[in-house]
């Protein structure tokens, strides 16, 4: 099937490189920022080099002192092969999408928050873009709490 307007889906890909190499960091940053709840520009030695988050709470998680670390040491133990991963398959013309990771925070619970990357050739940076799941966590921990309830009920009308 042809798209209606004479392209592939995958044209994008191609421009954004472009348009990569055209803007500063902050620009990028910003840009991409629109629409994600975290954003960094990842090195290629794995080094959060610039970091930026849409919602102010997240500074309480400690994310800006991420900024120069290698972004497997800010994750929990479980995440780091997730990262590994994200950041060794997004080399390629198409975003790498959906490792969720746990940030460690401390005095606070981790921060679960989905990733994608992409980076582009010539682009000294990988991009992850990232969208926060705090409120998936709690609505998580509700349902098992609700499910321990009714199972205590259940036993107790037995």
């Amino acid at each position: 099937m042809k798209p209606l307007n004479g392209h592939s889906g995958t044209d994008g890909f191609t421009v954004a490189g472009s348009v990569l190499k055209s803007l500063d960091l902050d620009s990028i940053g910003s840009l991409v920022g629109l629409g994600a709840d975290v954003v960094m520009l990842v090195d290629r030695a794995s080094i959060v080099s610039q970091i930026y988050f849409s919602n102010s709470d997240l500074a309480d998680y400690g994310l800006a002192k991420t900024v120069g670390k290698r972004l497997q040491d800010c994750v929990t133990v479980e995440s780091i092969p997730k990262i590994d991963t994200m950041l060794a398959t997004g080399t390629g013309t198409h975003p790498v999408r959906g490792y969720q990771v746990n940030h460690k925070c401390s005095g606070k619970p981790d921060l679960p928050v989905a990733y994608s990357a992409y980076s582009a050739k010539d682009f000294p940076y990988t991009i992850v873009v990232g969208r926060e799941l705090r409120q998936q966590m709690i609505d998580q921990q509700r349902l098992v709490q609700t499910q321990m309830e009714l199972e205590a009920d259940y036993r107790e009308l037995k």
